[in-house]
């Protein structure tokens, strides 16, 4: 998911798509599509806002590419729907585009059974944009403004469906789009699910690195913890 104007940052970075920032010699885009490739997964990118800035990224990358006309106008949830016919009866993992990993934390997806799954950093409770309740790894209740006292960690940005799976997320994603809910996340899906009763499943990255990329400053973090490395 790739398509939003990081209204947040883009002051900071000329008003540049983040997802383009450079992180070492690639852009972050670049860095998790390839990351994604090399594991032997199709990709599918939905743009939007300065759509053209980012596929000059990626335009020489075997991948599918679609696009999200009304971007200034919707949300994320808008941009799985364009996307919807990528969403087949086939392991799937759908990824907001702002997001810094390493292969560690595909391993650790490739690894997790359980469906749906959204990641989580067990770490962060205080400081964070979006945060979990969640008991015996499963969902419980999600929020900006979760009361601290509930927060048992942060949300990564990113969700594992099986197969099986895909059919349950499809008929919720149409309902909601069909009601009109065009500014609702993508995760919004997961959310109505778990409230009606699907279990929705939690897992933490432990020590893995990663960072949304929201502030300035986490695109600093990001930059730092690569200098550490070398």
């Amino acid at each position: 998911m790739a398509a939003g104007c990081g209204t947040r940052i883009s002051n900071d970075i000329n008003e540049i798509p983040k997802s383009t920032l450079k992180i070492g010699k690639d852009s972050l885009i670049r860095n998790t599509i390839k990351l994604f490739l090399e594991n032997a997964y199709e990709v599918c990118i939905v743009v939007g806002y300065k759509k053209e800035m980012i596929l000059k990224e990626i335009d020489d990358l075997p991948i599918t590419v679609v696009y999200n006309p009304f971007y200034k106008l919707t949300n994320s949830i808008a941009s799985l729907w364009f996307a919807r016919s990528f969403l087949v009866d086939e392991e799937t993992i759908i990824m907001n585009g702002d997001v810094y990993i390493e292969q560690d934390l595909i391993d650790f997806l490739l690894n997790e059974k359980r469906s749906p799954t959204m990641l989580v950093d067990a770490k962060r409770k205080t400081i964070g944009d979006f945060f979990f309740e969640y008991k015996n790894s499963r969902l419980i209740s999600y929020g900006k403004e979760l009361p601290l006292e509930s927060r048992t960690g942060e949300y990564v940005g990113i969700a594992k469906l099986s197969g099986e799976f895909i059919d349950v997320f499809k008929r919720k994603l149409e309902i909601i789009i069909d009601s009109g809910h065009y500014n609702e996340w993508w995760e919004q899906v997961l959310y109505d699910l778990s409230d009606s009763g699907q279990e929705v499943y939690v897992s933490d990255i432990g020590n893995r690195f990663w960072s949304e990329i929201d502030q300035i400053e986490d695109y600093q973090y990001i930059q730092d913890y690569l200098l550490s490395k070398i």
